[in-house]
């Protein structure tokens, strides 16, 4: 059926209502549910769907109200954090406020879904057939013991995984390609297995791994395809480079697991070049980026338009800092949460006066290897540092001379004492905290991390490297 036939016949209230010169509202909602109790999001015969509850709970609203239309069908157990979809209802129905429209609905509705928004839309809008791409996110916990919070939203694998090597397979899936290999069979057939995908990121956040997948649709489980095929990379049993060769292979067999569909995300939808885009189009509040030097690094701050360009547009981040991105970009330890925290911290306050994230960039080659930042400005002249280094950067005493210039600064601009936390098997990273005076003083504010600390005073008499502001 086509998307005109589809706007035709979709929505019996809208016949009816057009007949009797009745006029309607249409409605447009961001929803989130949790998809462990559901059959997916559309209303089924063998089960309970997530639209089926919404439908139910506009019914109790609004009489007239038929069909929800869902900007996506996600599969059983599969997780919403920006599901679209629109109803539309006789104006006579509706008697409330637009800003009470979320608060009647959740009342309504079961505890693992709530309307996170809602607004008019315009009348020819459609949820699904105006929507111009989707971000998915697909959480995974990789340690021998599983995080019994994360149980039903993220796929456990306990065997250590390559991160590096999966980060450059990924890369492998960004552009238009034919995704045949990776999507699961349905019992229709398809028009195309072609689809783009704009962005296909790992980030890692101690054992959390984050898999961001952005495109213009999406086959049926290729998604989980894509994950579970990276995961095998992960663990040896594919190399980076079969992908090419699997990609063209249009075949299922040849590529590798599907993964859960518990750990899968519909995080975001988008309905236009400039929604695609929001970050890039808007004009940037004025913030400049301040440079400290040592004898072999440029320490850059962090602004808005840099961290934008990190996180969501990668292929724009090398002009931005004027430097080259040193392969394995992102370090392993780079806090994704810390990262999307800064850049609404950014957002609110685009001068934070250096104590925000800052580039690493090695002056003999212009590559950008490292990160490091203070997580908030000083609270009672106490900061916290945090800082990653890209493997093959190792061994070289650069994350020293990093850290030791980050401190100086954070001491020379009014903190007291500086502490930093990590885990207690990353002897090296503990390394190089004691280089800098900081000492070890007892456990971290999360289980199973250590906490170091270095006062203005001692590091002064321990920290003979120096720095130059530029």
């Amino acid at each position: 059926m086509s998307a005109v036939q589809h706007r035709q016949t979709s929505s019996d209230l809208a016949d009816a209502a057009a007949s009797a010169s009745a006029p309607l509202l249409k409605f447009r909602l961001v929803i989130a549910y949790d998809g462990t109790n559901y059959e997916g999001w559309q209303v089924q015969k063998t089960g309970l769907g997530v639209q089926q509850r919404v439908e139910e709970a506009l019914r109790k609203l609004f009489p007239s109200a038929g069909r929800v239309h869902g900007s996506s069908r996600t599969d059983t157990g599969v997780h919403a954090l920006g599901m679209v979809a629109h109803f539309e209802i006789l104006a006579a129905d509706f008697k409330m406020s637009v800003r009470k429209l979320s608060l009647a609905l959740n009342a309504c509705l079961p505890p693992d879904i709530r309307v996170l928004a809602a607004s008019r839309a315009r009348a020819g809008f459609h949820a699904r057939f105006d929507a111009k791409g989707k971000q998915y996110r697909y959480l995974l916990w990789n340690h021998a013991a599983m995080n019994p919070l994360l149980r039903t939203q993220a796929w456990h694998v306990p065997l250590p995984l390559d991160v590096h090597a999966m980060r450059r397979a990924a890369e492998m899936f960004v552009g238009r390609h034919d995704f045949k290999s990776f999507a699961g069979t349905r019992n229709y057939q398809m028009e195309s297995t072609v689809r783009t995908v704009t962005r296909c990121v790992l980030r890692r956040s101690g054992r959390l791994f984050t898999f961001i997948i952005e495109g213009d649709g999406f086959l049926y489980k290729m998604c989980r395809g894509i994950v579970g095929t990276l995961v095998q990379v992960g663990q040896g049993k594919f190399h980076p480079d079969d992908l090419r060769a699997i990609l063209a292979a249009k075949d299922r067999r040849s590529a590798g697991m599907t993964a859960p569909a518990h750990g899968l995300v519909l995080w975001k939808v988008f309905y236009s070049t400039i929604t695609c885009a929001f970050y890039w189009t808007l004009p940037w509040p004025t913030s400049r980026s301040m440079k400290l030097r040592t004898a072999r690094l440029e320490l850059i701050s962090a602004t808005l338009e840099i961290v934008v360009a990190d996180l969501h547009r990668r292929e724009q981040l090398p002009a931005l800092l004027k430097a080259n991105i040193a392969q394995g970009w992102p370090p392993p330890l780079m806090d994704v949460r810390a990262m999307e925290w800064l850049e609404r911290s950014l957002s609110a306050d685009p001068s934070p006066g250096g104590w925000s994230a800052w580039y690493w960039i090695l002056r003999r080659t212009r590559t950008l290897i490292g990160i490091s930042g203070f997580k908030s400005k000083p609270v009672n002249g106490v900061v916290e540092l945090g800082y990653s280094l890209v493997p093959q950067f190792h061994r070289r005493g650069l994350a020293t001379e990093a850290v030791g210039s980050m401190s100086r600064w954070a001491f020379a601009n009014g903190a007291e004492l500086v502490f930093a936390e990590t885990l207690p098997e990353l002897v090296a990273s503990q390394r190089v905290l004691l280089k800098n005076g900081f000492r070890l003083v007892g456990a971290g504010s999360e289980p199973g991390v250590v906490r170091f600390e270095c006062s203005r005073h001692s590091f002064r008499r321990t920290s003979p490297d120096s720095a130059t502001e530029l």
